[in-house]
């Protein structure tokens, strides 16, 4: 693969945060490579940050803590890729780069396809606006990549594993809540840009983890985008959505 570092420097970003800025670009034809998942991992394999490359290849990781880092990527028909080379991202500095990676057409066998000029549907999670939200920052969000790979057994438990979210025992379920500017309160939930009224029932009966394509956890009200109720005051906003049917 290529890893091409246009600058490093300081001031950029948050002192709080290490950025990288990028484009995901197909080895051979150097064409934006969209909707993959891109990932700063450490050394030891770790990932710190992840983020969806939009319809220009273009893509934002921000990591906690200074470091050395490695790019990974992965997407349909592309060869998941390591880049060979190290980032080294200091305290507050930001970087632009290149990251190429190579096609690997997928192949079946024994079946004929008929193809018919038809109008590009546009992927749901593009239409939704979840790519976009994700490319800002603003938020934790949980990929169909995240999804499939977690270990954790039920939605209530995936949100848990975020660190903003925790439960505690109601009838009926567990109930999610987080901790506010108040103390613990519960949280506005959507479930496909439907507001929820959780009353009795718990999000693991409403929304199972099995059924869900991506995650959108914000930490306030204030964090979260105005479509979804996103004020200056409030608990915070947790945003589900669906597998197609």
């Amino acid at each position: 693969c290529a890893l091409l570092i246009s600058c490093v420097f300081p001031g950029r970003a948050d002192l709080s945060a290490q950025t990288v800025y990028g484009i995901l670009l197909d080895r051979d034809t150097g064409k934006p490579v969209d909707l993959a998942l891109v990932m700063l991992i450490t050394a030891d394999g770790d990932s710190v940050a992840s983020a969806l490359s939009d319809g220009n290849g273009e893509f934002r990781l921000a990591a906690a803590g200074a470091g050395h880092y490695r790019l990974a990527a992965s997407g349909l028909g592309y060869k998941p890729t390591i880049s060979s080379g190290v980032l080294n991202l200091p305290k507050g500095s930001s970087m632009t780069l290149q990251f190429r990676i190579e096609s690997r057409p997928v192949e079946i066998a024994g079946i004929t396809v008929e193809a018919f000029a038809a109008k590009e549907r546009t992927p749901r999670l593009v239409q939704n606006g979840f790519v976009a939200r994700a490319q800002r920052g603003f938020g934790r969000f949980i990929t169909p990549f995240e999804l499939e790979k977690s270990p954790a057994p039920s939605t209530s438990d995936l949100l848990a594993r975020t660190g903003r979210v925790t439960t505690r025992y109601h009838t009926g379920g567990d109930e999610i809540i987080m901790l506010g500017a108040g103390g613990y309160c519960v949280p506005t939930v959507f479930l496909d840009s439907q507001r929820l009224t959780m009353a009795d029932m718990s999000i693991d009966a409403m929304a199972p983890k099995f059924d869900l394509e991506a995650v959108e956890v914000y930490r306030s009200a204030a964090e979260a985008p105005p479509r979804f109720g996103g004020t200056s005051e409030g608990c915070g906003v947790i945003v589900l959505w669906t597998k197609a049917r």
